[in-house]
């Protein structure tokens, strides 16, 4: 498997006493939308800072589709675009004439300019001036500016932060296109976690500097929901078991009105309720405890009281 970014045992300072990254190793696959999850303040912002040369790590641990970033500054940026946070904008400039000047000073054939302006779905709107825009179109523009040089991966710190909904919605679909359509390897910072579940194929976890997790969303889902139950909320629960167990053996009564037993899945959840249906069982309500959210959640907190030096 070829990787897009890794890097080895990569670690970064802003002060002597703690690491904002710390032994960090990570690889993120050819063609992947790499989700890189993690509380506000986990090191994703140093992270990216390090990937994109912003920040220079002091060992030569950093290689960007197989190149080393340290040996080959400047010219492996062609390969790469980038988005960190915000985008800077001219607000009294339009679209098209924001991306005509990062195209000038970037020696970039003005030609990308109305191809990623299609692309990032802003093409009515290329003549619009900036200060229009939502919040949503100036982050999709931020993309577009990332997307200028045609780079094979695109580096995104946050692109959802601060948007509504359909902003969201807007820089989600985006990404899944530029995925599917144009093959560009993604690497996306978040800490919503539902959204990279909705989005990503790969996921890392940092929390404190240290990575938590690196592996496939399958692979997390699984994981995830091993230790997850169903609760059944069902009157006369001791009378409803032996029907239930006959067909889920490892049902228990919780309570009076309640019943668990193990899922692996959303999609078993869905099939328990189709099935407890036909079998004619009262089922007032049905939820799932644990599963992908409490999952993260001890993933960051397991070792919320070590301070890492």
């Amino acid at each position: 498997m070829s990787f897009a970014i890794e890097t080895r045992d990569l670690n970064y300072s802003y002060t002597k006493d703690r690491r904002s990254v710390n032994n960090l190793s990570l690889q993120v696959p050819t063609g992947s939308i790499y989700g890189f999850l993690g509380p506000n303040g986990a090191g994703k912002t140093t992270t990216i800072r390090l990937l994109t040369g912003m920040l220079l790590s002091d060992k030569d641990n950093v290689f960007i589709q197989g190149k080393s970033l340290q040996r080959n500054l400047p010219q492996i940026f062609n390969s790469m675009g980038t988005l960190i946070e915000m985008p800077s904008l001219y607000l009294h400039l339009t679209g098209k004439e924001n991306l005509r000047l990062i195209a000038t000073m970037r020696g970039i054939h003005r030609n990308r300019i109305d191809d990623a302006l299609q692309t990032a779905g802003l093409a009515g709107a290329a003549n619009k001036k900036t200060k229009q825009y939502s919040l949503g179109m100036k982050q999709r523009l931020g993309i577009a500016m990332a997307m200028l040089s045609d780079p094979e991966l695109l580096i995104l710190d946050e692109p959802a932060n601060g948007l509504d909904p359909t902003g969201i919605i807007e820089v989600r679909q985006l990404l899944v296109k530029l995925n599917k359509e144009q093959g560009k390897t993604i690497f996306v910072s978040s800490h919503l976690l539902g959204e990279v579940e909705k989005t990503c194929t790969h996921i890392g976890i940092i929390h404190h500097g240290i990575m938590r997790y690196n592996g496939t969303l399958e692979q997390m889902k699984a994981s995830a929901y091993d230790a997850a139950d169903v609760i059944l909320k069902v009157q006369e629960a001791e009378h409803w078991l032996p029907q239930i167990t006959s067909q889920y053996p490892l049902a228990k009564v919780q309570g009076r009105d309640e019943i668990t037993l193990p899922a692996t899945s959303r999609e078993e959840v869905t099939h328990i309720n189709q099935q407890l249906v036909r079998m004619n069982i009262p089922v007032a309500g049905i939820q799932l405890r644990g599963g992908l959210e409490e999952w993260f959640m001890h993933i960051i907190d397991q070792e919320k009281d070590k301070q890492i030096l």
